[in-house]
């Protein structure tokens, strides 16, 4: 969900359809899940210090589950200030290379591009596969022609490279 506004925010959830045992018996879905949240104004340093925290416990790596959970919540800070984050995530070897690839093609801007070029030379965990696929996607709708022409360039370069 995208929440362009401050304030408090109350979500409720529920099955479409029940959920059935392997007898046809219903074992659920009539439950409601609810979470409240607070959405306040953008603060640089509380981003940048949840982005910290969360490109820690990728880099710490406790487990994938754990550091899958630290990626995704990481690549949904659709902000600047999780650049920096998200390019440690991709280039940290932990198996979530795909997930901060997503992130950096959310935000779509230069320095994301320049990140994303550099998973391009990772021949691991098909990074440079999905470093090209996300940039071909951010050049393709994105109306800035710096950005694009950028793209071109560093798609250019890459081929040469490997030919």
């Amino acid at each position: 969900m995208d929440f362009t506004a401050t304030g408090h925010y109350e979500i409720e959830a529920r099955l479409a359809k029940p959920i059935y045992s392997e007898a046809d018996d219903p074992v659920g879905g009539e439950e409601v899940s609810r979470v409240e949240l607070d959405v306040t104004p953008r603060s640089e340093l509380v981003l940048a210090k949840r982005c910290e925290a969360l490109a820690g416990q990728v880099e710490a790596f406790a487990s994938y589950e754990s550091a899958a959970q630290a990626a995704l919540a990481l690549s949904h800070v659709a902000d600047p200030v999780a650049l920096p984050y998200l390019r440690r995530v991709l280039l940290a070897k932990k198996l979530v290379e795909p997930i901060a690839i997503e992130g950096l093609e959310k935000i779509a801007s230069a320095d994301a591009v320049q990140a994303l070029s550099l998973g391009l030379k990772i021949e691991y965990n098909d990074t440079a596969v999905l470093s090209r696929a996300a940039l071909l996607r951010i050049e393709s709708q994105t109306p800035d022609p710096t950005i694009k022409k950028e793209i071109t360039r560093i798609l250019s370069d890459a081929d040469k490279t490997t030919t």
